[in-house]
């Protein structure tokens, strides 16, 4: 279950980082560079530090929310 668990952790944290390219209008960068752990970082950050809109949802709900989103899915 803790493999279960880390993969769809993973899977989250690499579509905030795809969202924030997305976002920022930038070229989406490898997930071994070292670009990609300062983006990692700051978009962790940016994340759990963001004050809620009053909706109610937390950080998660709203980051499963934008990896469900067409515009957040890997081009095949």
């Amino acid at each position: 279950m803790t493999a279960e668990f880390v993969a769809v952790y993973e899977t989250v944290v690499d579509k905030a980082v795809e969202w924030r390219c997305v976002m920022e209008d930038r070229q989406r960068v490898s997930r071994r560079s070292a670009e990609y752990k300062t983006t990692l970082r700051e978009t962790m950050i940016y994340l759990t530090t963001k004050p809620a809109s009053g909706d109610g949802r937390n950080m998660i709900e709203r980051c499963i929310e934008l990896g469900v989103r067409p515009t957040c899915w890997p081009q095949y």
